[in-house]
């Protein structure tokens, strides 16, 4: 059990690493290419089967099953003459669940729709064989915070032990590397124009002082070992 909780927070330790890496690198990429050129070109995409595709982009993780995730638009035309549409809803303010059919005399589609803070999903079906055109989009933040749970109660519990007391006496040195990094990340969020900024601060706030804390326990514990060679 306690080989697996330590593999299990390191590997939420890596997990934490990427996304944060992934946050600044997501600005730059582009999953709706075709779009922009007027041309059939390659997205920034990872195919994970033939009809699933994972990508990032401005901050967030998009699950798509089409050749770009949906944006929003018109997917159903519709006229005086045809049947209303039945409509199930559930929200609250501007977050909630539906769920419409749109028919007509020859085909029906089903929209299902879910709208939380930075999650985003649609989902299209036609009523046929073929796969529906989902698009589920979610803030990076969102995976952030449960992966920074394990480590983070890590640091805490070896600070409380006196051996690692020794190695990281007080908090001023990851106070210091920490700071100029979270200032910086800030400037970037604020100067991006995210809508989330108070959850990317939290995020960036327990990231950042654990990679510090991470580099000046590795710092005084490489410097404690080249004592005790020197000593030998």
């Amino acid at each position: 059990m306690k080989r697996a909780l330590t593999a299990l927070t390191f590997l939420s330790a890596v997990a934490l690493c990427l996304l944060l890496v992934m946050v600044p690198v997501s600005q730059f990429l582009n999953l709706s290419r075709s779009l922009e050129t007027g041309k059939l070109a390659p997205s920034d995409a990872i195919s994970i089967t033939r009809n699933y595709h994972l990508g990032f982009e401005r901050g967030s993780l998009w699950l798509y099953t089409s050749e770009m995730p949906y944006r929003g638009g018109i997917m159903w035309l519709c006229s005086t003459n045809d049947p209303p549409p039945v409509v199930g809803t559930w929200t609250i303010g501007d977050y909630g669940f539906s769920h419409i059919v749109w028919s007509d005399a020859s085909n029906k589609m089903s929209e299902r729709a879910c709208d939380l803070p930075d999650i985003y999903f649609r989902r299209f079906w036609w009523f046929d064989d073929k796969l529906p055109y989902t698009t589920l989009k979610m803030s990076l933040w969102w995976p952030v915070l449960p992966s920074a749970v394990l480590p983070l109660w890590w640091v805490i519990r070896r600070r409380k032990h006196t051996k690692w007391k020794r190695i990281i006496p007080d908090w001023q040195p990851a106070l210091v590397i920490s700071l100029p990094f979270f200032i910086l990340a800030m400037w970037f969020g604020i100067h991006r124009g995210y809508s989330d900024i108070g959850l990317y601060a939290i995020a960036m706030a327990l990231g950042i002082w654990h990679v510090a804390e991470m580099a000046v326990m590795t710092y005084r514990k490489f410097a404690e070992y080249r004592r005790r060679r020197h000593d030998v």
